[in-house]
């Protein structure tokens, strides 16, 4: 039997492929889990627009994503924190507070998507790490000032 899966299954192929599988395992396992439907040719030019829109979708997010990244990678957070004579913080800077910083220049970034590799614990540049979808990082600049 002629199935097209509309989902991933493990062993057998990615979503929208169409595959020649046996007629017990597409009846008994497939189509009741909505894993695959029954190849027709219409269906298959529906699934193929769906396939494609897909990708247009994907490629116009990374495209976004991308442009959110070189913006990031040209800003310059500046965060106050209570520090001593010597430099040193009081508390350490969390995402928390890097992450409102940025939302004052009207991007919103989670505190759950900031790296901080070293605890910022000293006034003056820091670098951190701002993970974004597709896998891609942007690093900025988190300039740690002393608060009056």
């Amino acid at each position: 039997m002629k199935v097209i899966l509309l989902k991933k299954v493990k062993g057998l192929g990615e979503k929208y492929d169409t595959k020649e599988v046996a007629d017990g395992y597409a009846r008994n396992f497939l189509l009741p889990q909505n894993l695959a439907e029954i190849s027709t040719p219409e269906r298959a030019a529906v699934m193929e627009e769906r396939k494609a829109k897909e990708i247009s979708d994907a490629q116009k997010d990374l495209e976004k994503t991308e442009a959110l990244a070189e913006k990031l990678e040209m800003l310059e957070i500046a965060v106050k924190a209570k520090a001593q004579e010597d430099g040193t913080l009081y508390g350490s800077v969390h995402a928390k507070e890097i992450s409102e910083a940025i939302k004052k220049h009207h991007i919103n970034v989670d505190e759950k998507q900031i790296s901080i590799k070293n605890p910022i614990k000293k006034l003056g540049d820091h670098e951190v790490i701002v993970n974004l979808n597709h896998g891609l990082e942007a690093p900025i600049t988190v300039i740690v000032e002393r608060e009056d």
